[in-house]
C-alpha cells in the first residue's frame, strides 16, 4: 500500500510540473492566436476534470480502507461474542460441578 501511495504521489507531482509548463506555454500562444484560447480553455478544463477524478479516486480509496477497518473491528467484536458465551457456558458448568460436589459433601 505503502509503495503505491509512493508511485501516486511521484505522479501527480510530474503531472502537475509538466501541466504548468504546458500551460504556461499554451497561455503565451492563447494571447496571439484564438485557437490557442480555445487550446488554454480545453487544457483547464482538463486538467480541472483529473483533479476532479483524483480526488474522487483518493476519497474511495479512504472510504474502502475505513470499510475494512470497521470489518475487521466487527469481526473481532464478533469472535470476542463467542468467546463470551463460551466462558459463560463453561461458568455454568462449573457452577454445576461445584453444587454436585456440596451435596456430595453434605451427604457424607
Amino acid at each position: 500500500m505503502r509503495e503505491l501511495q509512493l508511485e501516486s504521489n511521484s505522479i501527480q507531482e510530474r503531472l502537475h510540473r509538466t501541466y504548468a509548463v504546458v500551460d504556461e506555454t499554451v497561455f503565451r500562444e492563447a494571447k496571439k492566436d484564438p485557437v490557442g484560447r480555445k487550446a488554454h480553455k480545453l487544457l483547464t478544463s482538463i486538467h480541472e476534470g483529473f483533479a476532479q477524478m483524483s480526488e474522487q479516486i483518493l476519497a474511495t480509496d479512504r472510504a474502502r480502507r475505513e470499510l475494512a477497518d470497521h470489518e475487521a473491528k466487527l469481526a473481532a467484536m464478533a469472535f470476542r461474542k463467542v468467546n463470551a458465551d463460551k466462558l459463560q457456558a463453561d461458568l455454568d458448568a462449573i457452577k454445576k460441578d461445584n453444587d454436585l460436589l456440596r451435596q456430595r459433601l453434605h451427604n457424607i
